[in-house]
């Protein structure tokens, strides 16, 4: 059973943020295969091997709020394994 997906820790080890596998709506992450903190404290998430119904890339706030998804199963299929942010 996958418990924690992501997670913030401290220097002193404290996990002081976590998102689990299904505490965003109507979204299951499964591996998460990178992980960005935004300028403006957001998450971008890329969800890989999660299947054709959830999204590839996520940006998700503290409060686990989703704030916008990127799905394209029929360009990358089951694999997006890395994306880049290009400002």
């Amino acid at each position: 059973m996958l418990l924690l997906v992501v997670i913030e820790v401290t220097p002193q080890k404290k996990i002081v943020w976590h998102l689990k596998q299904n505490d965003l709506p109507n979204i299951t992450l499964s591996w998460m295969k990178q992980v960005i903190e935004l300028p403006n404290g957001h998450y971008l998430i890329g969800n890989c091997h999660a299947g054709k119904d959830n999204p590839q890339i996520i940006e998700v706030d503290k409060n686990k709020k989703v704030h916008w998804t990127y799905k394209n199963f029929k360009t990358f299929g089951n694999s997006l394994a890395s994306f880049a942010l290009v400002p």
